[in-house]
């Protein structure tokens, strides 16, 4: 995932995705920002 703040200028999130044992999905938790930004998901 990355994240931009214009979107313009990208960076990638590191952190790693955390199995959900509800649903068996993987989740990212993103804190939350005073500013407003983008996020996009890109393919490895």
């Amino acid at each position: 995932m990355q994240q931009s703040p214009d979107l313009i200028s990208w960076s990638s999130i590191t952190d790693a995705p955390a199995l959900n044992l509800t649903n068996l999905n993987n989740e990212l938790t993103l804190s939350p920002t005073n500013s407003s930004g983008f996020f996009r998901l890109i393919s490895r």
